[in-house]
């Protein structure tokens, strides 16, 4: 018979270890700079911090460290507070403020840059850093998957990073645009913050020749290349040969069958000049397809069909329909659109994928996905 204390008796927990982190005092001359460490550090921020610093009297909150040396240590969380102690103790001339309390950790490289980025989450961040973060978040994830498991789980990198950032999947998309198609010049510009979010995904889109020529010009705001874009989509348009319009009957006396016979005729000339635009409008959209390795970089050309040609526009949904034409006679065209969140009615951006094959008969019959997308363009390839 079962004793009473063993009938009631709950099961034992096993208890959670937690790592021992023990503070250390280092003196601010021996706590160096990360070469991770990409946020600004104006020294208006710094005053700042150190008028916070002085009216707590003393530093709260440790830093987060590792060796660099026998006698120096590389800063992963603190460069602002130590600037602070710094100018604190050298400008202002107040002692106390030496030494600062920091945790000592073991990480890898990869690691100690992951964690520069994670303990600058609440920093009020430029555009630019924003991109950079994500630039270097997904580099550090796709290279080194074993450091980050957690990001290998089953759904797509951007929505993880999304929901990492508190931000929305189509802004994320925007940063990862800019990081990838932004030229030179115009990546300066960026960092500089001479221009913004929205003036370098619209310059993104653009040949990176005529981005230099747009910003030789001093045509910096969202408003001036929309505008830019907008009228060169509308040159495109206009050297385009136009379609003949309805059929004007010149002789009133034709009778009945003379008028079919005409319209037939009439019928097959225009059918024979529309095959000829659907063919010159098939060579616009076609662009000579990029190597791609992997299922990754397939899903990434996918993703910037922003650089694709602008195949037509609904400005009364305000959506967008970008296509590609491929060697096989099929077309990938990706639907653009915004729409509003019922629960929370914050606006957000979304796409429809569809694949046209040369039996598709309807539109909606090309609804796909972003799998059968890949294996479509990996067939091609093998071909």
């Amino acid at each position: 018979m079962a004793k009473f204390n063993e009938v009631f008796s709950t099961e034992k927990k096993e208890q959670v270890k937690h790592p021992n982190m023990k503070i250390k005092w280092v003196h601010y001359s021996k706590l160096c700079r990360s070469e991770y460490q990409f946020y600004a550090e104006g020294m208006e921020e710094i005053k700042a911090m150190a008028s916070i610093l002085l009216a707590d009297g003393r530093i709260l909150q440790t830093l987060l460290i590792r060796q660099a040396d026998a006698d120096e240590f590389e800063i992963i969380g603190g460069h602002k507070r130590t600037l602070a102690c710094k100018y604190i103790t050298e400008e202002l001339k107040i002692e106390g403020y030496e030494f600062l309390p920091c945790t000592l950790i073991g990480c890898s490289d990869v690691q100690a840059r992951f964690r520069t980025m994670s303990t600058n989450a609440y920093h009020v961040k430029t555009d630019f850093e924003k991109m950079k973060e994500i630039e270097d978040m997904v580099y550090l994830i796709k290279t080194y998957p074993e450091e980050f498991p957690e990001y290998q789980k089953k759904g797509r990198l951007v929505e993880q990073l999304a929901e990492k950032l508190k931000m929305s999947r189509s802004v994320v998309g925007d940063y990862q645009t800019i990081s990838h198609n932004l030229g030179e010049k115009g990546r300066e510009k960026f960092e500089k913050g001479d221009i913004g979010k929205s003036a370098a995904t619209a310059l993104a889109g653009l040949p990176e020749i005529e981005q230099e020529t747009l910003l030789d010009e001093g045509v910096t705001s969202h408003k001036e290349i929309k505008s830019y874009k907008a009228g060169k989509q509308a040159e495109q348009l206009d050297n385009d040969t136009t379609i003949p319009g309805q059929y004007e009957i010149q002789n009133m006396d034709m009778n009945i069958e003379t008028i079919k016979v005409e319209t037939i005729r009439k019928d097959k000339e225009e059918n024979k000049e529309r095959n000829f635009l659907d063919k010159a409008a098939k060579h616009k959209n076609m662009m000579p397809l990029p190597q791609m390795k992997n299922m990754e970089e397939r899903e990434k050309f996918i993703l910037n069909y922003q650089q694709w040609c602008v195949w037509c526009e609904n400005k009364l949904t305000e959506e967008t329909f970008y296509r590609i034409d491929l060697p096989d006679g099929s077309a990938i065209i990706i639907r653009h659109y915004p729409y509003k969140d019922q629960w929370n009615a914050k606006e957000y951006e979304s796409y429809q994928k569809y694949l046209l094959l040369p039996s598709t008969k309807h539109f909606k019959d090309g609804e796909s996905n972003m799998t059968a997308l890949k294996e479509h363009l990996k067939s091609i390839q093998r071909g």
